[in-house]
């Protein structure tokens, strides 16, 4: 009997003899196994002390895909390392004994799985379309549904093409007007952090942002840096539109009769009703007689501009002959820069930006009717100088 008991419960004797030991009341004792807590357990004093680290480091969104994306960003000038040096510093300066620093591994843990941050922002003209194109096509096993995406990629990188291929016509347009037409490319660089300073300390401070719009002459080959810092204004569409009013109004050709500016795509920059106003405002002050505003396909915006911003940051990382400390010191730096291309650095005060909206202009525009688009083309705007504002949906050379 006593075999079949253990054989059928599976136990052997010694269990039987211990639950005997342990009942002093007819019941057994409650299993004690697992409530010690591990010896090597690391205590929460010391990842809290990494998660005060963290939080301390100023952060910023990305500059094109914060609507799309909650991660935000450290400088890119960091690593995992260098904040994992940094906090061994900041512990010290806390004199918090060396045994309870954290372990290098446990900070790259505990950044990577409790945090949504990057170092380096992602670019800031990824085309969403065509990552949506090639998540369809490797999900998808049909060949029609396969064939049909292809297809519709096919499409979206032709119109892509197109709206660079009308670009190169407008320069080349421009050159041969012998000074009556402009071509312009513009576009904001990503905020420059101020202070820019490589001592540890300088980490943990709250940045002020210095914003540098800049437009370039695709013919003549020459830039302006409109700049400003956040303690003068915002970086919206109505600082972009006064940006726009301050560069025409140092123009001074008179032989200039329209312009072709070219931008990407978008909506809170250069393509809303500040900028729609501001061309009025300029034709209506100025000799031109019509303005042009083409937008690139969102996510294919490679532009001659981006080259004055690249070499901007290129410069930036010999920064450490330049200290920059007050947004001025970034005017000087990007001064600094024009040995390599023609740039002027425009000083962009309070009273520079103009209240751009509809009540400070009396003109009519008009409209297409029946767009579910509404006014705000993808494609272009045309303005002219009898007050009128036009768009166009479709990007093709028939179009202009």
């Amino acid at each position: 009997m006593q075999k079949v008991f253990l054989n059928t419960l599976a136990i052997s004797e010694t269990d039987v003899r211990n639950a005997i030991k342990k009942s002093t009341h007819g019941f057994v004792q409650e299993d004690r196994r697992g409530r010690h807590p591990p010896p090597n357990k690391t205590a929460e004093a010391i990842k809290e002390s990494i998660r005060n680290h963290i939080d301390m480091i100023p952060k910023h969104e990305s500059h094109y895909s914060r609507n799309r994306t909650k991660r935000l960003y450290l400088g890119s000038h960091l690593n995992i390392e260098k904040l994992y040096a940094l906090y061994v510093e900041f512990c010290a300066e806390k004199n918090i004994p060396k045994e309870n620093v954290a372990k290098a591994w446990l900070y790259r843990h505990i950044f990577k799985n409790e945090y949504n941050l990057g170092f380096n922002p992602p670019a800031n003209d990824t085309c969403d379309d065509c990552d949506g194109f090639v998540i369809k096509t490797k999900n998808t096993t049909d060949v029609i549904d396969k064939n049909a995406i292809k297809a519709e990629h096919d499409k979206h990188l032709q119109e892509s093409h197109l709206r660079y291929s009308l670009k190169g016509f407008d320069k080349v347009d421009a050159i041969e007007s012998h000074g009556s037409k402009k071509m312009l490319t513009v576009d904001l660089q990503k905020c420059l952090p101020t202070p820019y300073l490589t001592n540890s300390q300088s980490f943990y401070l709250r940045k002020l942002w210095t914003f540098n719009f800049t437009i370039l002459d695709s013919v003549a080959k020459e830039s302006w840096c409109f700049m400003w810092d956040e303690t003068v204004a915002g970086r919206g569409g109505n600082e972009m539109a006064s940006g726009l009013v301050k560069f025409f109004e140092q123009l001074e050709d008179v032989r200039l009769e329209e312009v072709t500016i070219w931008s990407d795509n978008c909506a809170g920059q250069t393509k809303n009703i500040s900028v729609m106003m501001a061309y009025l405002w300029i034709l209506s002050n100025q000799n031109i007689k019509i303005i042009n505003h083409k937008y690139l396909l969102k996510g294919h915006t490679h532009m001659e501009v981006d080259v004055i911003h690249s070499i901007i940051e290129r410069e930036k990382k010999k920064i450490q002959e330049f200290p920059i400390v007050t947004p001025w010191d970034w005017q000087q730096f990007i001064k600094s820069c024009s040995k390599n291309a023609k740039i002027s650095v425009v000083n962009m005060e309070t009273d520079s930006f103009k209240e751009l909206s509809l009540p400070m202009c009396s003109t009519i525009i008009v409209l297409h009717i029946g767009s579910d688009r509404g006014f705000v083309s993808d494609s272009a705007l045309v303005f002219e100088c009898k007050g009128t504002g036009d768009y166009h949906e479709s990007m093709n050379a028939n179009t202009f």
